[in-house]
């Protein structure tokens, strides 16, 4: 009778994903992509010399990192096995609570509680939305 070989794939069985190393790689992705675009945005600022993006820079950081938020949500829920809109969620908390720390460091300006949370209950929603596309992906 053979035995069965330990660490090998049998098919038919998949592995489970490390929920946590999922969040992790989501959170890990929306900031590659905040990077990324917030990069583009400043040599492009810096190549046309045009005042308009100045105005505009708040905005602009916020609509990346909405984008970042969903795509890391959407990245999350397309891999998970099940409940993707909870794990989006997460990875949208996870993603706001490290960029708020980075703010605290970064910035000398005081918090406002009603601002954080309301950053939180976006950054919760958006990853929700974004758990819910990756899963229909």
């Amino acid at each position: 009778m053979a035995k069965p070989v330990r660490g090998r794939y049998v098919a038919g069985q998949e592995k489970k994903p490390n929920l946590l190393f999922l969040i992790f790689k989501g959170v890990a992705l929306g900031f590659a992509i905040t990077f990324l675009a917030l990069l583009l945005v400043a040599l492009g600022n810096a190549a046309t010399d045009s005042l308009v993006l100045d105005r505009h820079m708040s905005f602009v950081s916020v609509a990346i990192a909405v984008a970042s938020v969903f795509i890391g949500g959407a990245y999350v829920g397309q891999k998970a096995p099940s409940r993707g809109w909870l794990l989006g969620g997460a990875t949208g908390l996870a993603y706001v609570v490290i960029s708020v720390l980075i703010g605290a460091k970064v910035s000398t300006e005081s918090f406002i509680l009603w601002i954080v949370a309301a950053k939180l209950l976006a950054g919760i929603v958006l990853g929700m939305i974004g758990g819910l596309t990756g899963t229909n992906l």
